[in-house]
């Protein structure tokens, strides 16, 4: 399985959880920095990878 994580958090953090045997890819590892999400997203759902989405980005859950 491997995590796939965009600007949101530093490409050398990622670096380093790679160094720990992470499965991990920064988005600037394959595209430019200023890449739209429409220019690496298509990939990402074709080969699988888990989007790491970043703290904050996702609303919280209502049970109504």
């Amino acid at each position: 399985m491997t995590f796939f994580v965009d600007n949101n958090l530093s490409p050398k953090l990622v670096r380093g959880m790679a160094a720990f045997g992470e499965d991990v890819t920064h988005l600037q590892d394959r595209y430019p920095a200023d890449a739209k999400d429409t220019d690496w997203l298509p990939r990402i759902g074709r080969d699988e990878w888990i989007i790491r989405p970043s703290p904050g980005s996702l609303a919280p859950a209502t049970v109504g």
